[in-house]
């Protein structure tokens, strides 16, 4: 039977290999907030709007693919929704659903004056984007602001078609002064998603004047996020304890037998680790490339010795 275990341990640890590898390579999107001022726009006129920026960042191994951002905004509390709606955001890099088409009744001198027509087939390639990994971090704007007034607005593409004048007031996307609550949803490659929240506080009528700050986390989150690896290093412990017990415990078992069961019982003990780890960081690669290595040295000591067993 001891060539059977090998063959099932073998097994066993080339699905936890590969699970690994697949979770080490994923895209991982973070949200950030952008240091400098909003972007002010002047308009004809001289009425002046913000547009405030959140940046994501693929900080992973892979593309993330045809991302989309899906935005709520709740009160302070995070429990009602002050906006019914679920805002889709666009792109910075998104084009803007605006076309220029000739205006016969507006030419000067026999030339045919440009006006803009929105047209809402351009909005869904506003909305999706592909992030890649180690490129400059691609923005969006949650919120606008005019200058003079108290309230502030929620903004996506939708705002080029649903606004009023001076433009990109939607409505029903109106948010009074106070402090809100943004969730920022990031959906990815059809299944991964990634929810940040954010502070929104709209307490004076500058332009610039809201203030957004990263939704600082209960105790609890935080306590799990600084000691999430301890359930790992308590099964690691008891992992390795196992694999000392059945090593000096059966002494029949064969070396080769013993080498290969260590390996790759400290082979799969790494690779539990890393799901829990950063996987920038440059030891985590080491890590994982150990681990892989112990696994095929495992089952190098299994093929030796099942050439090695006798054959009936």
């Amino acid at each position: 039977m001891n060539w059977l275990t090998s063959i099932l341990g073998g097994l066993i640890a080339s699905l936890v290999a590969i699970i690994v590898w697949e979770k080490y390579r994923q895209p991982k999107l973070i949200v950030e907030i952008h240091p400098e001022r909003p972007a002010i726009q002047t308009l004809p006129g001289g009425a002046r709007r913000a547009f405030y920026h959140l940046f994501v960042k693929n900080i992973g191994k892979s593309p993330a693919y045809y991302c989309k951002i899906f935005m709520w905004f709740f009160d302070e509390q995070g429990i009602r929704q002050v906006i019914p709606d679920v805002i889709s955001g666009k792109w910075d890099r998104g084009p803007e659903p605006i076309i220029y088409v000739p205006s016969p009744g507006h030419g000067i001198n026999g030339q045919l004056a440009m006006i803009e027509a929105r047209q809402s087939f351009l909005i869904p390639f506003a909305e999706v984007l592909d992030i890649h990994h180690n490129v400059p971090a691609e923005g969006f704007c949650p919120v606008i602001k005019y200058e003079n007034e108290t309230e502030c607005y929620a903004f996506s593409a939708w705002s080029y078609l649903r606004g009023q004048a001076p433009g990109h007031k939607v409505p029903e996307w109106k948010i009074s002064p106070g402090k809100y609550i943004i969730e920022v949803e990031l959906v990815y490659s059809g299944k991964k998603s990634q929810k940040e929240r954010f502070l929104l506080e709209n307490n004076s009528t500058a332009a610039d004047g809201i203030e957004l700050k990263k939704k600082q986390e209960n105790r609890f989150t935080i306590l799990w996020n600084k000691y999430r690896s301890l359930p790992f290093i308590i099964l690691a412990v008891i992992d390795l304890g196992l694999i000392l017990y059945f090593v000096t415990k059966f002494a029949q078992i064969k070396l080769l037998e013993k080498a290969a069961f260590v390996t790759q019982g400290i082979a799969g003990t790494i690779a539990l680790a890393i799901p829990f780890l950063e996987t920038t960081k440059p030891w985590v690669k080491i890590a994982l490339t150990t681990a892989i290595e112990l696994f095929i040295a495992g089952l190098f000591f299994q093929v030796i010795n099942l050439i090695q067993k006798p054959h009936f």
